[in-house]
């Protein structure tokens, strides 16, 4: 994720009865601004009218998401192969290069303004499950398989233990973990894999590397949430293998949605996206309780400073509706 200013936020909503991914662009103006707004707990929002609407082709395909950086269009992968991108100056979708093989879970990793790694969750049986797009190629861009990962091939990517836990970006270089296998990194100039370590990061899924205070404030930490809980994490990759430094616990979200986390209201794990300049934005999507068929996508935007020191700016509350079962940022 660049780690650019911006004040907008585009949100996927899986909506069951459409069997479709929305896509939504929150504007977030002011929401980092250090003069509290209490009403922020109380409002409840509504998302505005999606900016695409991605279909399924059957109850089974799922899809990933990411934004092309040299562009406003947006990339999405299925687990039937299919690329699809939606063109912001024709708001239209029109079909992209097949992925090379079908993805059980697709994750969909920007790197830079052009390239992309589509992987796998479950990299077991049949691959590939590695492959990479460079949308600067234009019309002759098309997806390339990764070469193996170093080492043997393992039995671990034959049965059903094998599982990308954590990844993030790193300049041109895709970290990922495996359950059983440990932490590998790709270099997409080079295109070779190098074997970091036996060891796992200690974040879970998509996870962001900045530098504590905003750019110039010191050495890049990666930042994400280190449980179920979602407490939010700072790590050191320079360490081998990587330490957390500090976890938030408690304070990435209000004390009510911290208690209903606890609780286990939570519909999704913690999400999390890098505006530039130590400010972050945290999302959660939250049922309104027990037996409740209301759910509420949270976010927060926080302040992280150079010493580590964790500021919670606003809090702003979005209303789904009863068929919006997941959302997360894009």
């Amino acid at each position: 994720m660049a780690p650019s200013r911006r004040n907008r936020i585009s949100v996927v909503v899986f909506h069951a009865k459409k069997q479709a991914f929305l896509i939504f662009t929150l504007k977030m103006k002011h929401i980092f601004s250090d003069r509290p707004d209490e009403s922020d707990h109380e409002v409840q929002r509504f998302f505005p009218p999606p900016l695409a609407l991605f279909e399924r082709a059957d109850y089974c395909e799922n899809m990933d998401f990411a934004l092309h950086g040299a562009t406003s269009n947006i990339i999405a992968v299925t687990s039937r192969a299919r690329t699809i991108v939606y063109d912001a100056d024709s708001n239209s979708l029109s079909p992209g290069p097949d992925l090379c093989a079908i993805k059980l879970g697709p994750i969909l990793v920007p790197v830079g303004d052009s390239a992309f790694v589509a992987m796998s969750l479950y990299p077991h049986g049949a691959g590939p499950h590695f492959e990479s797009l460079d949308l600067a190629q234009g019309s002759s861009a098309c997806w390339r398989v990764l070469p193996e990962l170093p080492g043997p091939r393992s039995d671990i990517m034959d049965h059903d233990c094998s599982e990308v836990t954590a990844y993030f970006v790193a300049g041109t270089r895709v970290w990922v973990s495996l359950h059983g296998m440990g932490t590998f990194s790709f270099d997409m100039t080079t295109r070779q894999w190098r074997k970091e370590g036996t060891w796992m990061l200690p974040v879970i899924g998509r996870a962001v590397l900045a530098p504590a205070g905003g750019e110039g404030g010191g050495p890049p930490l990666l930042f994400g949430f280190c449980d179920s809980a979602a407490h939010l994490c700072a790590c050191d990759i320079e360490a081998s293998p990587p330490v957390i430094r500090v976890t938030w616990e408690d304070n990435a979200y209000p004390k009510e949605w911290c208690d209903r986390i606890r609780c286990g209201m939570a519909s999704t794990l913690g999400d999390l996206t890098y505006f530039g300049g130590g400010r972050f934005c945290t999302a959660i999507a939250m049922m309104g309780g027990y037996n409740d068929p209301l759910r509420f996508l949270c976010i927060t935007a926080l302040e992280i400073t150079a010493n580590l020191e964790l500021i919670k700016r606003r809090f702003r509350c979005y209303l789904m509706e009863p068929e919006e079962e997941i959302a997360y940022f894009l």
